[in-house]
């Protein structure tokens, strides 16, 4: 929980720099440094101190998160409308059954009409049989009356036929209907469901004592656990700058001061090398000028020139021979590795190729010491 900046301490014992804006800055930064990292342990601290109010806060949020989420998701995905329209394909479809099941009045009316008008028949013609007409004779006095009734039956029939196809048809489009409203309500039901699921198993890991934002909130909706929190934050903060405060007070240490002293005088010192150091570059550069200018006024005479022409010339001739062994070198030591590596590959022309290898390089090595040895063109002339 505490952080103890003996670094800090150190360098105020020992700087020489009273309130100065170095110090003042670095201490600025110290603190905030100690508190920022205070913060940080103070969260494994404070939830053991408000634990009880943390973990009914905690609680309360989730209850309140979850009352809200349901009711987002509700409106999200219509869950009223949908369960209201659910409800009513069901009614329609219902209403629809009973219409089936019950005949309209006019229908039903000119239906018995029928039946009355074939039971008036049946017993008219029942009569003048009794009365001794033949039943050729009683259908013939009874034909009209029979061809209102079959007329009057058909067309009752006819209608009460249509009316209930009719009814048969909008009961199986709404029974259709009922079902796809039933499905859509479902497969809400379900997304809901499933997103409040999961939206559940996330803030069962997220809101706990632990959280800072669970702490915030308590903090903000209850004065006793904000209180208690500022009670425990002023004794962490007095702990934190309690070694500043007593070594404010204390001053600085003998050691501190002498530490600071030689310090400067450290300083002191090198300065004086920095200005030594300035003062012989400005002479050097001077002394550099000097000659520069006494070298382009000699160059201006022509025995000048002419003894660095001889001069040049004796050393482009002793680095002749030096390069031409350096290249001879260079050249041996590419084409030993090839030979090397032949020899391993063929052990049985190792032998040949070593001593070929050897004599090449001596009469290389001859060739070259006749040529060195030899005196320019220019001499035997």
């Amino acid at each position: 929980m505490l952080c103890l900046d003996r670094g800090f301490l150190y360098f105020a014992d020992t700087t020489a720099d009273k309130g100065g804006l170095r110090l003042a800055t670095f201490l600025a930064m110290r603190l905030l440094i100690i508190l920022c990292i205070s913060t940080l342990t103070a969260q494994a601290v404070v939830p053991l101190i408000l634990r009880p109010e943390l973990t009914a806060h905690a609680l309360k949020l989730l209850e309140q998160s979850e009352r809200e989420r349901a009711a987002r998701l509700h409106d999200e995905f219509d869950l009223g409308g949908k369960t209201e329209a659910a409800k009513a394909a069901a009614a329609d479809v219902e209403r629809l059954e009973r219409a089936i099941n019950t005949l309209p009045a006019d229908i039903d009316r000119r239906l018995a009409a029928a039946r009355a008008c074939w039971s008036g028949l049946t017993r008219q013609r029942r009569e003048l049989v009794t009365a001794g007409y033949t039943d050729v004779e009683a259908d013939e006095r009874l034909a009209p009356m029979r061809w209102r009734c079959s007329r009057a039956s058909t067309a009752a029939e006819r209608d009460r036929d249509n009316y209930l196809a009719r009814m048969r048809a909008q009961h199986e489009t709404a029974v259709v209907h009922r079902e796809q409203t039933v499905h859509t309500l479902a497969d809400a039901v379900d997304a809901v469901k499933g997103r409040s699921e999961r939206a559940s198993a996330i803030e069962a890991d997220a809101i706990t004592p632990l959280s800072s934002t669970v702490l915030w909130s308590l903090l903000k909706s209850e004065p006793g656990a904000l209180l208690k929190w500022l009670i425990f934050s002023v004794v962490q903060l007095e702990l934190e700058l309690l070694p500043f405060l007593l070594k404010f007070q204390s001053g600085q240490t003998a050691i501190g001061r002498r530490i600071a002293a030689e310090r400067q005088i450290a300083g002191v010192r090198a300065a004086e090398r920095v200005a030594q150091a300035e003062h012989d570059t400005e002479i050097a550069a001077a002394l550099h000028e000097a000659s520069g200018r006494a070298a382009a006024d000699a160059l201006s005479s022509n025995d000048v020139q002419a003894t660095f022409a001889r001069v040049f010339a004796a050393h482009l001739a002793a680095c002749a021979p030096v390069e031409a062994v350096q290249a001879m070198m260079r050249e041996f030591t590419s084409q030993q590795f090839d030979v090397d590596e032949f020899a391993g590959r063929f052990p049985r022309y190792a032998t040949v190729i070593t001593a070929a290898w050897s004599r090449a390089m001596r009469d290389a090595s001859d060739i070259l010491t006749r040529g060195l040895g030899s005196k320019p063109a220019s001499d035997r002339v």
